[in-house]
């Protein structure tokens, strides 16, 4: 973010680097009470164990590239455990700032995942049973040696459709997100949020020049709306241009894998692959993120541009960020007390918030108000009650 508005990037935006810098500091102090004995969801782990789960059925989800902002690049591909009923991974990953010519393409072809199974690319399209395999408790599997694979078929509509996270209703899928995202510094995992999407109508598409972003809208059974969502970059070049290519009927699509977000109440999907109607002998199974035409490239200045989004979505929501605004002004013009309008939007601010029941952020509000001196904290702690308090109103906008 700091780089982008040093570039003038018309991605840029102040509000999400007053958010990261106040859960920095939200971080910091939670390090700072737990010490010594340090949660591993706070600590974090270098290396996770792998425990033996003998034998697992298997079927291959999709494969996609990744980057993270640490300076890691993989390829994940998604399965779905057939007798656990939960997704799991394999992920091969380098550290880009050892080896800046990372190529997921390559990876994606090659002999890497286990013994008996081609390589990944074959893994993402196809059921399989795996021996002797290893997993930890992210779900994630290894590729130990001691492990082998045997291709069973093709992944066929059947395959996909009968998973517990297959969703043709939004609201119920609004409810799943909800019931499995955590709050404030909370540990999640990824796999969570993955599911299988059927939409019943494909709305319009357009891509955002100035945000960089190709969105998509996709209508439930009750005409409720979704988007698929994707921020350009080298990463997702060729998902990007294979989608604004997609005629859905004429390609025969009938469902679609990828991550969901909640945000501000609103349903936001990344896509990592698309289901077709079976036919016989092949996989119903396209990655987005691969073509034989096009390299995907992960270099370390790739833009992993954040994803944007401007909305309001009812009472509480709108409230939060108008203080979130006023706080920002405030972060922003860097006075040492609070003073004039500002003052007066705290104060009201202050007031409304005692008048829906949000207690902690009124007497946080007013403690900022009193003080004369050290308001950074107290301003990062505010903005961070801001951002708990959005979560839990996006949670509750789910079950409405």
């Amino acid at each position: 973010d700091i780089d982008l508005s040093i570039r003038r990037n018309a991605a840029a935006d102040s509000d999400r680097l007053f958010w990261r810098i106040a859960c920095a500091y939200a971080l910091g102090v939670a390090l700072e009470k737990t010490a010594p004995r340090y949660p591993l969801y706070l600590e974090g782990q270098s290396q996770s164990r792998y425990e033996a789960v003998g034998t697992l059925n298997l079927v291959g989800m999709g494969a996609y590239p990744w980057r993270t902002q640490s300076g890691y690049g993989g390829l994940t591909v998604r399965f779905w455990n057939l007798i656990a009923q939960q997704w799991c991974s394999w992920s091969e990953s380098r550290p880009l700032f050892h080896n800046s010519d990372f190529d997921p393409v390559r990876v994606y072809r090659q002999p890497l995942i286990w013994e008996g199974i081609a390589h990944p690319a074959e893994a993402s399209q196809h059921c399989l049973s795996v021996y002797n395999a290893r997993r930890n408790y992210q779900q994630r599997l290894s590729s130990s040696r001691q492990t082998t694979g045997v291709r069973l078929r093709p992944t066929q509509p059947d395959d996909w459709q009968s998973i517990r996270l297959c969703f043709q209703d939004w609201h119920s899928l609004g409810q799943h997100i909800a019931s499995i995202r955590s709050t404030g510094l909370a540990e999640s995992s990824p796999l969570d949020r993955f599911v299988v999407l059927q939409p019943t109508q494909w709305g319009t598409r357009q891509f955002d020049p100035v945000q960089q972003t190709l969105t998509w809208e996709l209508f439930d059974t009750q005409e409720q709306p979704l988007f698929l969502r994707l921020k350009f970059s080298d990463i997702h070049a060729t998902a990007i241009n294979r989608l604004e290519k997609l005629n859905p009927d004429r390609a025969h699509i009938t469902g679609i894998i990828g991550s969901v977000n909640l945000e501000k109440g609103i349903l936001f999907c990344s896509p990592i692959a698309l289901c077709r109607r079976g036919n016989q002998g092949q996989s119903t199974i396209i990655n987005l993120y691969f073509s034989s035409q096009q390299k995907v490239s992960i270099s370390k200045t790739s833009a992993l541009l954040p994803e944007i989004l401007e909305t309001d979505s009812g009472h509480v929501p709108s409230s939060i960020d108008l203080l979130t605004a006023s706080l920002q002004r405030m972060a922003e013009q860097g006075h040492s007390r609070v003073k004039g309008t500002l003052k007066q939007e705290l104060t009201q601010h202050a007031n409304h918030a005692e008048k829906v029941g949000m207690g902690t952020i009124t007497n946080e509000i007013r403690h900022l108000l009193q003080s004369s001196h050290q308001q950074t904290p107290q301003l990062l702690k505010i903005r961070y009650l801001c951002h708990l308090y959005q979560q839990a109103a996006d949670i509750e906008s789910s079950y409405r």
